[in-house]
């Protein structure tokens, strides 16, 4: 009789967190999961910073991949009720994870109608995680609390 072993995929771990977390700091590579769990966190972070838009963007054209302009724009004021909102918010919110999120390939923001009756809005991030062979798309459910404007992603 032949004894089969799972094969269990390793990713490397990100340097950040190797760097701050002790129990991830000797080892080299984590499984998916926890590697998924890390990227949802770091996605909430992302959709939670705000960028300053004091800065006239002109003056600093060589800086779009920069500190500078980590985050989302405030949406504070805006009102979801119509499709072109809906479109606007989801359309930027793909280019900034693209743009900052560089684990996760061809990202892609779509709006959720409402399953309930619930002040919270939900969008859906569908994207493929970048040089993995196996089980390569990944979908991030996210709650967005517009009186709050703060994103949770689940």
């Amino acid at each position: 009789m032949i004894k089969v072993t799972r094969y269990t995929q390793m990713y490397p771990i990100p340097i950040l967190d190797r760097l701050t977390n002790p129990r991830l700091y000797l080892q080299m590579q984590i499984e998916k999961e926890t590697l998924l769990q890390i990227i949802r966190r770091d996605l909430e972070n992302l959709l939670n910073t705000k960028v300053k838009t004091c800065i006239e963007q002109d003056q600093l054209s060589s800086s779009n991949y920069t500190i500078i302009n980590y985050g989302i724009p405030n949406f504070t004021h805006t009102r979801y009720t119509s499709k072109t909102a809906q479109e606007y918010l989801c359309k930027t919110l793909q280019i900034v994870i693209t743009q900052f999120e560089k684990r996760l390939n061809n990202v892609l923001v779509t709006w959720q109608d409402k399953e309930t009756n619930t002040d919270l809005l939900t969008i859906r991030i569908e994207a493929e995680l970048s040089r993995i062979n196996i089980e390569p798309k990944v979908t991030f459910e996210s709650y967005i609390n517009p009186f709050k404007n703060k994103f949770t992603i689940i």
